[in-house]
């Protein structure tokens, strides 16, 4: 998709200087594969975080700081991301935004870029898990597809899965069929699982409709649904996407350096966007290092009513 660029205002460009300082990015070791893991089930070891978005971009861009702070002040993280974020794309763009994803959060953690491979099963649905060495943090892939449908997915969308326009949607590796609500159970799963007392996502407070991602919407739906049949005591906290260009800047200069930082982790394996903090400052990703608004509105309409029902059988798995 593409963006809408906002205007520099005043403070980018007098703090363009500053932001242009050389930031660490850790190099990606890919992550060794253990033997499939049963999920952690049982009290959490210590607080938890759990963050479901969309792309493996989405947190770092739209939830950050917020997430670093989670993690420098020592909770455990677990960060649900529902597509591949593959825009029709090949197999290696796809996992490259995996790695990027792992890049950055080993940069929010301080450690090693090194990462353990131990597959889960939640609600039935076998997930990929990568832990971080050293730091109980996990990343789960759903790999869903994404974006607007693309043909060699059979233009299967999560959006189209809410909306109850298509049965099911497939996993772009395996093939694993999710319906509407496997897809809700499976992100409540993950919830009982962790036991998280904090959940942070997208916005649920607006409908579809121009100005966001559609699967950014749809990733907020799902977990405000799952919320709302998770039982343990927590927090949900939802957060713009897009539309943040049209607010004031609202992070500090060190705020916004760090956020770019962590950014900048990612992009060196994402072939499509800004490398550098000058190649960022052309883009729409500039005003959104200075950007981070919650929103404590109603749900949006499009998340609370069930989809009509689809009588088409759920096929596919091999």
């Amino acid at each position: 998709m593409r963006y809408r660029i906002a205007a520099a205002s005043r403070r980018a460009r007098s703090a363009a200087g500053a932001l242009c300082a050389a930031v660490a990015v850790v190099a990606l070791a890919a992550p060794t594969t253990a033997a499939p893991a049963a999920p952690p089930r049982g009290a959490a070891t210590c607080p938890t975080t759990l963050s479901v978005v969309a792309h493996q971009d989405d947190d770092i861009l739209f939830i950050n700081p917020d997430l670093q702070g989670d993690i420098r002040s020592g909770r455990c993280i677990v960060a649900m991301f529902l597509t591949a974020g593959d825009a029709g794309r090949p197999t290696a763009y796809w996992r490259g935004r995996e790695a990027g994803a792992m890049a950055a959060y080993a940069t929010m953690a301080g450690r090693p870029n090194r990462w353990v491979s131990k597959p889960v099963t939640l609600a039935g649905h076998p997930v990929t898990r990568v832990t971080l060495v050293g730091r109980r943090i996990s990343l789960l892939f759903l790999r869903l597809p994404d974006g607007h449908g693309y043909a060699n997915h059979d233009w299967e969308t999560i959006a189209q899965l809410w909306k109850g326009s298509i049965p099911a949607v497939h996993s772009i590796d395996s093939g694993v069929a999710y319906s509407r609500d496997g897809l809700v159970d499976t992100v409540g799963d993950a919830m009982r699982v962790w036991r998280p007392d904090v959940v942070r996502t997208l916005d649920y407070t607006v409908g579809y409709g121009p100005g966001d991602h559609g699967d950014h919407q749809s990733a907020a739906y799902v977990t405000y649904a799952a919320h709302q049949a998770y039982a343990t005591a927590h927090r949900l906290y939802a957060y713009r996407g897009y539309r943040v260009s049209d607010q004031p800047e609202n992070l500090s200069l060190a705020a916004a350096r760090a956020k770019m930082g962590v950014f900048l982790a990612y992009a060196q394996h994402d072939a499509t966007v800004c490398k550098t903090p000058r190649a960022c400052r052309k883009r729409a990703y500039w005003g959104w290092f200075y950007r981070r608004y919650r929103t404590a509105d109603p749900p949006s309409a499009d998340a609370l009513p069930p989809p009509p029902a689809v009588t088409t059988a759920l096929p596919r798995a091999s």
